[in-house]
């Protein structure tokens, strides 16, 4: 799967602008694009929206929500990479 560069770094923005501006749930749609088109961006917005969000107390959910994103779209790329070619 090809993505070209402006493509990948207009869905990586797309993915930081999320954290501060959309939902939860649009937000984690966000970071299942970044990860398609770069999959440990994905992992690195999350451990971002854990800096942000934090309150000090329980579990990472960010970086354990891009974590689990980031491997279901690296998995995805590399179905698709391989039915392609």
């Amino acid at each position: 799967m090809q993505v070209s560069l402006p493509v990948r770094i207009t869905t990586i923005i797309l993915g930081v602008v999320s954290l501060f501006w959309l939902p939860w749930a649009v937000t984690l749609v966000c970071l299942f694009l970044a990860g398609l088109a770069f999959p440990p961006a994905a992992f690195a917005l999350g451990v971002f929206a854990d800096l942000l969000y934090y309150p000090g107390h329980g579990i990472f959910l960010g970086t354990l929500w891009g974590l689990i994103l980031g491997l279901i779209a690296a998995a995805v790329r590399h179905f698709v990479k391989t039915r392609i070619m």
